[in-house]
């Protein structure tokens, strides 16, 4: 047999590997459990839950020691990508009052305007809430692309392309559809009408535009009434020379006023935000082809 003296050393040696052994298991573990714990920038991450069409800027202080398991301070900021429909909300919300309140001076007894329309279509893609204004359709689909928007009314099918606005640099072009309107504002005398179209300035505020000035072509506004009465406009212009005031702006619509096809009215409005308005209608005197037949 042999003698406890003489295994002594092997002993050791058995004793000495397990012991090694445990420690280097307790060494795997610290650091398991230090990996599993999340860093100060893992936990901003996921506080932040940041919207995926939001873009994370992080920017760190400091040299990072991952020994010491230091982190400076961490700021997580993001910059939100604002929609082309956001930032023209409130151009379309002040044609919109701007066409509505005109019309109202000169007593045109008109129910809706084709601005007053899309800035409720731009409203509603805004989730603006208000109720409906009573259009004949208040169902509109909004569509952008890079550097433009089309709105179609969709209370049919097919739907109806209604307007398309587009912008290039500090320029804007809108085109109303008028075959298009009959239906939404009840103005079957459109179907006939060319397209009204708007060109103007923006000036780009960071998160909004605002109107700086525009001038429409081919505006008419169908008088309610036993008669066939229309406005037509060859003068629509709007302009704010302060570019944010409200007391810089005014409107000017230029045109006449036709009844059976015949001009019987020259009208010429003039309406600043601030000061007297303007406006001036004279009566035209139209010749009665038929009258001699009627006198005999």
């Amino acid at each position: 047999m042999l003698s406890v003296s003489r295994l002594k050393p092997f002993i050791n040696v058995i004793l000495f590997g397990v012991g090694a052994l445990l420690i280097g298991c307790t060494k795997d573990a610290r650091k398991s459990a230090e990996s599993d714990q999340s860093t100060p920038i893992e936990e901003n991450l996921i506080a932040a839950r940041v919207d995926p069409a939001k873009t994370i800027k992080i920017e760190t202080h400091g040299t990072l020691k991952s020994s010491e398991r230091k982190f400076a301070e961490t700021e997580v900021k993001t910059t939100i990508d604002v929609k082309l429909y956001e930032k023209l909300l409130e151009v379309f919300q002040t044609l919109a009052s701007v066409e509505g309140q005109t019309l109202k001076i000169l007593d045109a007894r008109i129910r809706f305007t084709q601005f007053q329309v899309i800035g409720f279509a731009f409203e509603v893609e805004n989730q603006v809430k208000r109720p409906n204004p009573g259009f004949f359709c208040h169902r509109f689909k909004v569509q952008e692309s890079k550097n433009s928007i089309s709105i179609d009314s969709v209370c049919e099918n097919p739907a109806r392309n209604l307007f398309q606005v587009s912008l290039q640099g500090d320029q804007i072009r809108m085109t109303f559809f008028n075959r298009q309107w009959g239906p939404i504002i009840g103005d079957f005398s459109a179907l006939t009408r060319p397209d009204r179209g708007c060109t103007g300035t923006l000036k780009n505020d960071g998160q909004v535009f605002r109107l700086v000035e525009l001038s429409c072509a081919n505006t008419v506004y169908q008088v309610p009434g036993p008669g066939s009465e229309e406005i037509r406009l060859d003068t629509f212009r709007y302009a704010n020379v302060s570019g944010t005031s409200v007391k810089g702006q005014t409107v000017e619509l230029v045109g006449g006023l036709y009844r059976d096809l015949a001009r019987r009215k020259d009208i010429k409005l003039t309406v600043p935000v601030v000061g007297d308005i303007q406006i001036e209608e004279r009566e035209l005197k139209v010749k009665d082809e038929f009258e001699h037949l009627i006198k005999k």
